[in-house]
């Protein structure tokens, strides 16, 4: 996942780098700021969680990164919304 796709995740999922970086365990914003700029690269569980929200499925029903054990179950028991994915957004990590 590109810096820009990240920036353009956090932005459709209508949230500030403060409240993504909670919602992904971080302590403050600094380390989206980073992975937006490329600086970082995000783990497995952090492009698994902004793809599945981008491949449809609400992001309040989508587990932290913080349980990134949990996400592949929680997943198939969220509810999608709208249409499919922004550009075909697959939902795995690689």
């Amino acid at each position: 996942m590109t810096p820009t796709e990240i920036r353009q995740a956090r932005i459709t999922m209508g949230l500030t780098q403060l409240q993504l970086s909670k919602r992904l365990g971080y302590r403050d914003k600094g380390r989206v700021s980073e992975l937006e700029r490329g600086i970082r690269q995000p783990g497995a569980a952090v492009v698994l969680m902004l793809r599945a929200h981008l491949a449809g499925y609400e992001a309040s029903a989508i587990p932290t990164a913080t349980a990134p054990a949990r996400i592949p179950d929680a997943l198939a028991e969220c509810p999608q919304v709208g249409s499919p994915g922004v550009g075909g957004a697959s939902v795995s990590a690689s």
